[in-house]
């Protein structure tokens, strides 16, 4: 188990847990729901695909989402540029500019996200 305290996770987890993803839900238990936090920025794109499906369910998703892990706002974009411009010096990237904003919530985050079905990783940034 890593010595990370708070885990941030990103659309694609959620999304996985919703779906009662098996690997998720087992890696979850790992680290501690309680160690697990989600960004605003992860709502809002929880959100945004709730709105493109107009399904009422979707919504209901996001809002259990919501309640189940305490959330940051998104008051982090110095520490987004930093993250992004040492993974760029490093040749590296992971997912999106969304990830790198949703690690750039916390000081010492590690960012639990899905690449695959397959294959559940662990990006940490110091």
């Amino acid at each position: 188990m890593s010595t990370h305290n708070i885990y941030l996770l990103d659309t694609c987890i959620c999304i996985a847990l919703l779906k009662k993803d098996p690997n998720v839900i087992q890696r979850l238990r790992e680290v501690g729901t309680n160690n697990c936090k989600i960004s605003d920025i992860t709502l809002a794109e929880l959100y945004f695909g709730a709105f493109k499906s107009g399904k009422e369910k979707h919504f209901n998703d996001v809002f259990e989402i919501s309640k189940l892990f305490e959330h940051y706002p998104i008051q982090y974009t110095r520490k987004y540029g930093e993250i992004r411009w040492r993974l760029e010096k490093q040749g590296l990237r992971i997912g999106g500019d969304m990830d790198m904003f949703i690690a750039a919530t916390e000081q010492t985050p590690a960012l639990l996200t899905q690449s695959s079905k397959e294959q559940i990783k662990l990006q940490c940034f110091e």
